[in-house]
C-alpha cells in the first residue's frame, strides 16, 4: 500500500504548520466567545465555524483531525469542544449525513459545554438533533474525554481507550462505534510504541482501516541499542510483528535521553 492509498494524515512539514495554524485559529475563535451573552452573535460565529469545519473535513481533507491529539491545560474545555466537533463531524460524513445534519451535529458539539465556556443559556435547545446525532456526539465526547482528560484525571493510552470504546458498544449503535474506530487511529501519528520484536519507535503514518498496524520508525533495536539509521516498518505488511504497548511521552523522553537519541 502506498502513502497515497493509505491514511491521508501523512503530511509535509509545511502543510502540518498550516493545518496546526488552522486548528489554533478555530480554537481562538471559540475562546473569543467566552462570557458573551449575545445569543445571536454567538450562533452566527459558531455557524461560521461549523461551516468551515465541514468544508475542511471533507472526504479529501481529514488532516485537521491530526491536531485533536494536542494537549491543552489552560484552555481544556474549549479544545475539548473543538475536538468533539471535529470527530463527530468526521463520523457524520462517513455515515453520509446531509450538510444540514452535519451542521446541526457540529453545533451540538461546539455548544455542549457552553455553561463551562460561559456562553449564553439556551443555545443548545435551538440546535436540531436526533438520536443518531446525539449518539455520535456522545461517543466523540467519550473518546476525547478519555484521551485528553482534565489535568486531575488519568489519561488513557490508545489501547485502554479501545477497550472502553468497544465496551461502549452496549450503549451506542454498533455502526457508529465501528465508524469511529475506523476513522480514528488507536496509535496516532507521533505515538511512541514498543513492538513484539522488542524494538522501540514512533508512529509516522496511519494505515486507514487497520487500527493496530501503522507505520513505525524504529529508533532502538531489540537489544536496546540506538540505531544509526532509523528504519521504517509498515505493520500492515508485517503480519508477525505487532505493537505490544504504547509508551507515554515521559517514558519515551527518558529512553531517548538515556540513549542520547535525536528524534527527527
Amino acid at each position: 500500500m502506498s502513502d497515497e492509498e493509505g491514511h491521508r494524515l501523512n503530511i509535509s512539514e509545511s502543510d502540518a504548520a498550516e493545518i496546526e495554524d488552522t486548528y489554533d485559529g478555530l480554537l481562538d475563535s471559540l475562546k473569543e466567545l467566552r462570557g458573551r451573552k449575545d445569543t445571536a452573535l454567538i450562533r452566527q460565529v459558531l455557524g461560521g465555524l461549523a461551516d468551515f469545519i465541514i468544508e475542511r473535513l471533507s472526504f479529501e481533507d481529514e488532516s485537521l483531525l491530526l491536531y485533536t491529539s494536542k494537549i491543552f491545560e489552560k484552555d481544556y474545555i474549549f479544545a475539548h469542544s473543538l475536538n468533539v466537533c471535529l470527530i463527530a463531524v468526521r463520523v457524520g460524513m462517513k455515515l453520509k449525513f446531509s450538510k444540514k445534519r452535519l451542521k446541526d451535529l457540529a453545533l451540538i458539539a461546539l455548544i455542549h459545554a457552553g455553561k463551562d465556556m460561559e456562553f449564553a443559556e439556551g443555545l443548545l435547545e435551538q440546535s436540531g438533533q436526533d438520536k443518531e446525532m446525539e449518539d455520535i456526539f456522545k461517543l466523540a465526547d467519550v473518546y476525547d474525554a478519555l484521551t485528553h482528560p482534565p489535568a486531575y484525571r488519568h489519561t488513557m493510552m490508545p489501547d485502554e481507550t479501545l477497550k472502553t470504546i468497544i465496551e461502549s458498544d452496549k450503549y451506542f449503535d454498533r455502526r457508529i462505534v465501528k465508524t469511529l474506530l475506523e476513522e480514528l487511529s488507536l496509535y496516532p501519528r507521533g505515538t511512541w510504541v514498543q513492538l513484539s520484536t522488542k524494538e522501540i519507535g514512533r508512529v509516522i503514518a496511519i494505515n486507514k482501516g487497520m487500527l493496530l498496524r501503522p507505520k513505525v520508525k524504529i529508533y532502538i533495536d531489540w537489544q536496546g541499542r540506538d540505531i544509526d539509521e532509523p528504519k521504517t516498518v509498515d505493520l500492515s505488511q508485517k503480519s508477525l510483528i505487532y505493537i505490544t504497548r504504547p509508551l507515554t511521552e515521559e517514558e519515551a523522553k527518558n529512553i531517548m535521553e538515556e540513549k542520547n537519541i535525536i528524534r527527527d
